[in-house]
């Protein structure tokens, strides 16, 4: 989801706010409330069975995310968040910051950055 479409669907959250956690890998010193309001904007809910069944059933399927490279901000927005995603993820393993189960999808991320877009 784009900023936008964040903040549309959400009230409470400025641009500003959406754009600054959307480049945070973790939740420290993020207020509950601030972290729900992204989330529920996201459509995302940790507390929900079936969204999380949903995120797993994507994932388990090896995406692509071909949605992301046919995207025309590809280049300046999704790629540099991934690679700085994939660059923290491997800071955090390597210092026990993270759990292991995030490897796999940082594993499927790699090969993505490196395919042209669609």
């Amino acid at each position: 989801m784009t900023d936008d479409e964040i903040v549309k669907s959400v009230s409470g959250l400025s641009h500003f706010e959406v754009h600054t956690l959307s480049w945070r890998i973790c939740w420290d010193g993020v207020a509950i409330d601030t972290m729900q309001l992204f989330l529920f904007g996201c459509h995302c809910d940790f507390e929900s069975r079936q969204d999380m069944k949903r995120i797993e059933d994507y994932l388990d399927k090896d995406p692509t995310f071909s949605y992301l490279r046919r995207d025309p901000d590809w280049k300046i927005r999704w790629m540099p968040m991934l690679v700085a995603w994939r660059h923290n993820i491997a800071w955090a393993l390597a210092t026990g910051h993270a759990p292991p189960s995030i490897l796999k999808l940082a594993q499927r991320l790699t090969p993505l950055l490196k395919q042209k877009p669609v």
